[in-house]
């Protein structure tokens, strides 16, 4: 495989999974299964070792996707 293209997929596999990581995590904040201080100790762990642009990128898609799925869990219907 070319050097240039492999380094360009391991970047966008590790974009990926940190996105994954974000949208997991914000999904745990929403749902309460992670407390406050969990969750700042996480973003500030997580947040400036992102390259400024490419981490906003990141930080929108993660949200958007998160926002996403715990809308679709609210708007599903309640069986009991």
């Amino acid at each position: 495989m070319n050097p240039s293209l492999k380094a360009s997929f391991a970047d966008h596999q590790r974009r990926y999974e940190l996105t994954d990581i974000m949208k997991r995590h914000i999904v745990s904040q929403l749902n309460g299964s992670v407390d406050a201080v969990r969750a700042r100790a996480f973003w500030r762990t997580h947040l400036p070792n992102l390259v400024e642009a490419e981490g906003s990128e990141q930080l929108a898609e993660a949200l958007a996707s998160a926002l996403e799925e715990v809308r679709r869990k609210l708007a599903s219907p309640i069986v009991g």
